[in-house]
């Protein structure tokens, strides 16, 4: 309709007056069309009457002259067919007056103008109709316009907003060019053309540098007029294009570019070997030697040993009471699983509740309606080549072939069709769709190329389709294309596969359902869902060889992350059960071959990996009880570091008692607790620690982190005291079944005596004694050691701040997943984004002229509203990611308030009135005023009055084009109140654009902060324009896309993943601290590896692809945990260590501490963690086996290679001094040698 209308305009014109003679006048003909054909004539300009020179005011009004008359080549029909048809074309130029005007001179002169015969041509003619048998009509004429005046008048519109569609004009007035390949000859040559399906004739146009032409016979002189650029005023009164319109017009600043803020790392000194402060002997007098501060660290570690051998002993004397007691606590905890809850909503899980994405997307969902359930299809010919139509030069998409539209068409009612069962009830796409027209249609939202002809396969059949598609393309608004929904289809959501514009070069087409999004009416959800089902399902079994089909439904994302978590649970059995197989076996410690059931420990081993996953258990239960919900990567994450810490604190309680020869007079129960008395204090340290590290981690605002975080300490907290209670007591009963030659698992069976009383060392003792500790302490590899790994860490530190942030949608999809293939086509196919809504919040005053000018875009309205930022963010994508200007709801409700006749209201209900022919409707009436010359608006007292007709208004197929009601388009979009007075008041509105596409996380994120810096600039410029002394009410505009709530931690990610680690390190360094007996030496190199261990995990996770997000940051705070693990032990025996100097010091840690470690937390892990790698999950291949592998090979390698050198050169002084102290006071020990039977070792041994 829109380039109906501006074909008729191309029919009248003005210009200046001399004599000449007319090439037309008057109306003879219509075309099958329906299209008016001129009559030929070839004589003077006739005047016209006072009805047609009333009526030229309008359009043409320099026509007239001074004594109000007018000599023309157009009577007054036409006249009345031009003003009555160009209602739309000036509802999207007029907001741009100075094209207006050119636009108007334009056509004016081709069609009324007395000097038309100097610059028109007739070339082709007609017989005329039955009342004009004796004239001629006009089929063709020659049009010819100077070239410069083409391009200067090209430029005065070519930036023209068209705020109907929310593009540009130019996309509706160049025809299959489009925005992106327009000029001022293919304008003109389009609109004159009679395929664009509107021109009742052709007008072809010549292009003239020469100012008169000589050709047919005669003299021309090509069309030159005056152009007014965009950016000048038309005389005193009328004001140039604003910003939106013209670019010329614009007084904006360059805004600064921000740079990503680098990350810096601080690279280790390279340290010295410092000198060694300690003794080498004088023992004498070494009580007046030792300080205060040497006796304080003295009693307090002495107190702590003799408390956990007070302890150990009384849980091997009474092992029945403990294990008792123990398992009625931790069942009865567990009993709590009962009362879990685990969050699967992805709001509750990632968004921060008080987060301002999470408070938006609230007050979006109260205000409107939730964001739409999506069910969508990307749908490619299998024949991807272009043809060319019949009677067409120019070829065309494979998608718009005429079989596979109706292949199109019938795939898509089918799935209107599809049916699915929900509580014996039968529920169809009707009854859960979005339907706009609602109650009065219940016709399903459904963005497809068949619905531009109403989803009507005869009508998608004739033989113009093309024409009709080239139409509401160019003009998606006009009544005849719009959907059976109501409202307008857009070609870029239609269709993908396009550059720019050129829509009929697209080679795929897109089926877009909309349904309800019940997010507060659970039963109206399950049906919503029940009904995705069917269609996920018909969709995968629907076969056409001509068709290549991606698609997807608002829960196969869930779905699909469902089963592959499904699928892979008998990897992470698998995983499990190789772990536990590992403990079971590695515990025994076997001498003799025939001893080999009675020496082995399976027994004790899987009844270690029962407590570790008890106190799993008995955390959750825990919280459960409390009331706090959990998430799934509880149960994903917290067994493997549970078991990481219980299978290493296990493993070094069991070695030490294998290594450790029971003393004279020494019963069973004392030895285990002397064991316990020394090995506690570790096991304390390390769990301890890590669960401080984590209880502070649920300070954390991100709930999947604070919930993890939370549940992990408690689990290592009671894995702790469950070990050090329940495990010693069945160590206890394991040691009695093994010294009574019991058969380990059928304990009833009595094997054969050991030959000797005393156990050999393990294999892997004896290589850490033999060889691995003598080659690790040499001075050349010691420093190649420090050389490595400071390398190692410099080049992770300058790959860091390169993390990727966010998480790619394609890793947490399984490798066959379906919604994989839609991912894909997305990014190749599809022309926009998601939508996204800048929101006026509550409290706006819409009818006040001032505050509309603070949000339009056409005359009068400020040069820095809201539409007039979309509209220049919109003109660079690349820095707004914002694809196209808003639809405007404001801007269309005065076009359609200001129009002649459009509002019909009931005279009792004051509603909408759809019959004008209804005795009970009358006219509005409603009143307007102009605030500039030919610009008019609704009258403040009239704005709000009529606003809810306009909403409620149905727009119909035959209906006015200056008179389509915002019922479908913008109902949803304005929220009208009623106040305490029972008055109608505008609440929240919202104006809707499109995100350009958005392909990885960065481009998700950077949306995000884009919407929210165009939106802060908006509500500032409101806010300082609307100021006033008696007004200091502050408005707010804020942006909102579905994808917001989940991409919003991203934009802080970095500061959490510091904060937390900050903490966590912080938390470890003070319990450290404390527990080493205040030792500021051991505790510094303990947070300096693990630190290390942490930033070359983030450096493997650069180059290894691994992005940060909450997952990987839940593995980061529990790579600090496990840290923990592979530094306290062995640093802890290194501090209590009585050697003379710290490289035989750190030789007897490494010799007892590290086969401990590595057959502990590193062997047991690393088989499991292979195993991972073979899960269908990409998420667990990357952030689970990737990680978690990197987590234990790089801890296992600062643990035992870097820690024992950093050792050597830095650590502290020993115990030396106070283990003599010791043993002067204590009556417990009677010396070093007793107290430390394994650790008596001979200088000159070390030293070989």
């Amino acid at each position: 309709m829109f380039l109906r209308t501006l074909m008729h305009v191309c029919l009248i014109s003005f210009g200046t007056k001399v004599a000449a003679d007319c090439l037309w006048y008057g109306q003879c003909d219509k075309t099958d069309e329906e299209k008016i054909l001129n009559c030929l004539y070839n004589g003077p300009p006739k005047p016209l009457d006072a009805t047609g020179i009333e009526a030229l005011k309008e359009i043409c009004p320099e026509l007239i002259d001074e004594n109000g008359n007018a000599d023309t080549c157009c009577d007054t029909d036409q006249i009345a067919t031009f003003v009555g048809s160009s209602q739309i074309a000036k509802m999207v130029l007029a907001r741009c007056p100075s094209c207006w005007h050119n636009f108007r001179n334009y056509l004016c002169a081709m069609s009324c103008s007395p000097n038309q015969s100097q610059y028109l041509y007739v070339q082709e003619t007609g017989e005329g109709d039955e009342d004009h048998q004796s004239q001629k009509t006009i089929k063709s004429v020659e049009y010819l316009v100077s070239e410069s005046y083409t391009n200067s008048f090209f430029d005065s519109c070519k930036e023209v907003t068209n705020p109907l569609m929310g593009g540009k004009a130019m996309t509706l007035l160049c025809g299959p060019w489009g925005v992106a390949s327009c000029t001022g000859q293919r304008l003109l040559t389009y609109m004159g053309d009679i395929e664009n399906g509107f021109a009742p004739f052709l007008v072809n146009v010549s292009y003239w540098n020469e100012k008169t032409i000589n050709q047919h016979g005669k003299t021309f002189q090509p069309l030159d007029l005056h152009v007014v650029k965009c950016d000048e005023g038309i005389g005193e009164n009328i004001s140039a294009c604003a910003c939106s319109d013209c670019e010329a017009s614009c007084e904006v600043d360059e805004l600064k570019n921000s740079t990503d803020s680098d990350l810096d790392s601080n690279v280790l000194k390279i340290f010295g070997d410092l000198p060694d402060t300690s003794t080498d002997g004088q023992k004498d007098n070494i009580d007046e030697k030792i300080g205060c501060y040497a006796r304080f660290v003295n009693a307090f570690e002495s107190s702590i040993n003799r408390f956990f051998t007070v302890w150990g002993t009384f849980c091997a004397t009474h092992t029945t009471i403990v294990l008792v007691s123990g398992l009625v606590i931790a069942g009865g905890l567990t009993g709590g699983i009962y009362f879990f809850e685990v969050i699967t909503n992805p709001i509750e899980l990632w968004a921060i509740p008080t987060s301002r994405a999470r408070m938006e997307k609230d007050y979006f969902d109260q205000h409107f309606e939730p964001f739409y359930r999506t069910e969508q299809l990307i749908i490619r010919p299998t024949d991807d080549s272009t043809f060319t139509p019949a009677g067409k030069d120019d070829p065309y998409g494979p998608v718009f072939r005429p079989d596979f539209l109706s292949q199109i068409l019938d795939l898509q009612l089918k799935i209107e069709a599809l049916s699915a069962e929900y509580n014996n009830t039968k529920v169809v796409l009707k009854d859960i769709c979005f339907a706009p027209l609602a109650p009065d249609t219940k016709e399903c939202t459904v963005q497809s190329v068949p619905n531009y002809f109403q989803n009507n396969p005869i009508e998608m059949g004739k033989p113009n389709y093309l024409e009709i598609l080239k139409g509401c393309f160019g003009n998606p608004t006009e009544p005849s294309c719009l959907g059976t929904y109501g409202g307008p289809i857009f070609p870029f959501v239609a269709l993908g596969g396009f550059e720019e514009t050129d829509y009929f070069n697209a080679t795929a087409a897109v089926i877009t359902f909309l349904n309800n999004n019940y997010h507060n009416n659970p039963d109206n959800m399950a049906k919503a869902m029940a009904w995705e089902q069917v269609y996920v399902q018909f969709m995968k079994d629907y076969k056409n060889p001509n068709m290549t089909i991606s698609f997807t439904s608002e829960r196969s994302i869930q779905d699909e992350l469902d089963r592959g978590s499904q699928s892979d649970i008998i990897t992470i059995l698998i995983s499990y059960l190789i772990m536990f197989a590992y403990i079971a076996v590695s515990l025994g410690q076997v001498d003799q071959l025939n001893r080999v059931l009675i020496d082995s420990k399976i027994t004790l081993g899987i009844s270690g990996v029962i407590i570790v996953l008890l106190s799993v258990g008995a955390s959750i239960g825990a919280f459960g009880y409390i009331g706090l919900p959990g998430t799934l990567i509880i149960i994903e994450v917290i067994p493997f570091l549970v078991l990481a810490v219980g299978v290493d604190n296990i493993f070094i309680l069991v070695q030490t008692y294998q290594r450790d020869d029971r003393q004279e007079n020494e019963t069973r129960e004392e030895q285990i607790g002397r064991i316990v008395g020394e090995v506690a204090p570790s096991m304390l340290l390390s769990s301890f620690s890590e669960s401080c590290c984590f209880f502070l981690g649920g300070l954390s605002a991100m709930p999947a982190v604070r919930t993890f975080a939370l549940y992990a300490g408690m689990a290592l907290l009671i894995d702790f005291l469950l070990q050090i209670t329940c495990f010693v007591s069945l160590l206890t009963l394991d040691i009695r079944r093994q010294e009574s030659n019991r058969v380990d698992i059928c304990c009833f069976i009595k094997g054969s005596k050991p030959n000797s009383s005393k156990h050999s060392k393990s294999l892997l003792f004896r290589i850490f004694k033999n060889f691995y500790a003598p080659f690790l302490l040499k001075p050349a590899v010691r420093v190649s050691v420090i050389v490595v790994f400071l390398g190692w860490l410099c080049s992770s530190a300058a790959v860091i701040s390169k993390i990727e942030i966010g998480l790619d949608q394609e890793l947490s999809m399984p490798e066959d997943s379906f919604v994989l293939q839609y991912f894909e086509a997305i990014k190749k196919y599809l022309a926009v984004g998601p939508p996204v809504y800048f929101v006026v919040k509550e409290g706006y005053d819409y009818s006040s002229n001032e505050a509309q000018n603070q949000l339009c875009s056409t005359i009068g309205c400020d040069p820095k509203s809201l539409l007039m930022e979309i509209s220049f963010e919109s003109k660079r994508p690349k820095k707004s990611y914002l694809a196209q200007e808003s639809q405007s709801w404001l801007e269309s409700y005065q076009a359609w308030g200001t129009g002649k006749d459009c509002c019909w209201q009931d005279a009792s209900t004051k509603r909408y009135c759809p019959e004008k022919t209804d005795p009970s409707c009358v006219s509005c009436n409603i009143s307007t005023e102009e605030i500039e010359a030919g610009v008019y608006r609704i009258k403040p007292d009239d704005f709000v009055k009529y606003l809810h007709v306009y909403l409620e208004e149905n727009p119909k197929i035959d209906a006015d084009v200056k008179c389509i009601g915002g019922h479908a388009a913008f109902a949803s979009g304005v929220q009208l109140l009623n106040d305490k007075n029972n008055n109608t008041k505008i609440g929240a509105t919202y104006f809707m654009t499109y995100h350009t596409i958005l392909k990885t996380s960065r481009d998700y994120y950077s949306a995000l902060q884009s919407a929210r810096r165009i939106a802060n600039k908006i509500t500032n410029t409101i806010n300082e324009n609307l100021r006033t002394e008696n007004n200091t009410k502050k408005f707010e505009v804020f942006p909102y896309s579905v994808f917001y709530v989940f991409y919003e931690q991203y934009l802080t990610m970095w500061e959490d993943t510091l904060q937390n680690l900050g903490i966590s390190i912080g938390a470890i360094f003070i319990v450290s601290f404390v527990l080493l007996g205040f030792d500021l030496f051991s505790a510094l190199i303990i947070i300096v590896t693990i630190t290390m261990i942490v930033m070359n995990l983030m450096g493997l996770m650069y180059w290894w692809k691994i992005q940060l997000n909450a997952v990987s940051l839940v593995n980061l705070v529990m790579a600090v945990g496990i840290g923990v693990e592979f530094c306290s032990h062995m640093t802890r025996a290194y501090a209590t260590s009585v050697q003379n100097t710290r490289l035989l010091r750190t030789k007897e840690a490494v010799i007892h501490m590290g086969s401990s470690v590595l057959s502990g937390i590193t062997l047991t892990k690393f088989g499991g963690i292979i195993v991972l790698g073979f899960a269908k999950s990409q998420i667990f291949q990357v952030f689970y086996f990737r990680m978690y592998l990197g987590i234990v090979l790089i801890g296992a390698s600062h643990g035992l290679i870097l820690l024992p050198v950093l050792l050597s050169y830095i650590g502290g002084p020993g115990r030396r001094e106070q283990h003599f102290t010791t043993t002067k006071h204590s009556g417990t020990m009677q010396n070093g040698k007793d107290y430390l039977p394994e650790k008596n070792i001979e200088t000159t041994e070390l030293i070989k």
